[in-house]
């Protein structure tokens, strides 16, 4: 929604559970769904990427200084991944 006005700016339709809170960093919003990462563009609602999981996850996190985005899924696993690309960093 439009900060100023209130009118819908753009919306998504994951086609999927959502699992995560959505995580705002730098203009961008990150959330996962049943088995997949997200990157959304804020201004249009665009997808930036998308990182196919074989897990689903437990949480989801970001490190503004950094520039990580923590993953953690259902089984325990934490992996760490660039928040431009979805490339894994570490796991």
């Amino acid at each position: 929604l439009d900060g100023k006005n209130g009118e819908l700016v753009w919306s998504l339709d994951p086609k999927a559970n959502t699992y995560t809170t959505p995580t705002n960093l730098g203009g961008t919003l990150f959330w996962a769904s049943d088995k997949a990462v997200y990157s959304t563009n804020l201004k249009d609602g665009s997808q930036n990427w998308s990182l196919e999981m074989d897990h689903a996850p437990g949480a989801l996190s970001a490190d503004p200084k950094g520039k990580r985005l923590y993953y953690a899924g259902e089984h325990g696993n934490l992996l760490c991944l660039d928040p431009d690309t979805g490339k894994e960093k570490w796991s």
